[in-house]
């Protein structure tokens, strides 16, 4: 009797490649924004706040958190490397609904309404107990598609998907000098960060996203990945959901 070898190969995927999925939780998750910029001098402090949700119990189950690095502190010497006219315009967005004049930075949005430039985890205004909302279910095929399940809206209204790739563990030495801005000569660190950003419409309670790869000077230790739902032209989440990936 001849004895029969079986070879087995195994193949490692990069995590870029690998399917996930993420289903939102039953009560409303809060969508904690900061509007941020490595030109700032009064950022590093937010973002210390940021950086610590990384660790924290409650994160994606109460918080989804996301850093859009404003450009429009770019012509004082240093040029944010994550900055994007998008996300300042986002801000520009809020301010508008907001009925402000003005834009700034540090600035934290709760569930679309501002909360300045500090936020404190177990405050009842970063709480969100409502129970009737949307159940999502996000399918990951990688990190430039996606597709949305979406249960539980209004049948009258209108909606949008929102989807953001997010970038943790960055580390930035701004040079010292003229050519280094307001926070010349720091270390400075990032979680959260929006690589990738797209809204699109949600059409009989689906939605499907083909992200643009997002060239970045550095590569992140880790990404994650939010989604969330408004109502269109709207700014306020209904329901958030994320995950790392």
């Amino acid at each position: 009797m001849k004895a029969l070898y079986i070879m087995l190969i195994f193949v490692v995927l990069p995590n870029s490649l690998l399917a996930k999925k993420f289903i939102s939780q039953k009560n409303r998750v809060t969508l904690v924004e900061l509007f941020t910029s490595e030109g700032c001098s009064s950022c590093p402090p937010a973002e210390k706040q940021m950086n610590a949700l990384i660790k924290n119990s409650d994160l994606w189950k109460k918080y989804v958190p996301i850093a859009f690095h404003v450009d429009y502190w770019n012509d004082l010497g240093w040029t944010d490397p994550f900055s994007q006219s998008q996300f300042s315009q986002r801000q520009r967005n809020y301010a508008t609904a907001w009925k402000v004049d003005t834009t700034y930075t540090p600035a934290f949005v709760n569930n679309g309404k501002s909360v300045k430039s500090r936020i404190k985890l177990g405050d009842k205004g970063l709480e969100n107990p409502e129970k009737t909302v949307p159940k999502l279910e996000l399918n990951l095929q990688n990190l430039q598609k996606a597709t949305l399940k979406v249960t539980g809206l209004h049948s009258q209204k209108r909606y949008e998907a929102h989807i953001a790739i997010l970038g943790n563990g960055f580390v930035t030495k701004v040079p010292t000098g003229r050519k280094g801005g307001e926070n010349a000569g720091e270390t400075l660190k990032h979680n959260f960060v929006v690589l990738n950003y797209q809204k699109t419409s949600i059409k009989s309670g689906a939605a499907s996203f083909i992200l643009r790869k997002q060239k970045t000077l550095k590569k992140p230790k880790s990404r994650s990945v939010a989604v969330w739902v408004t109502t269109k032209g709207g700014h306020v989440p209904i329901q958030s959901v994320g995950g790392h990936l």
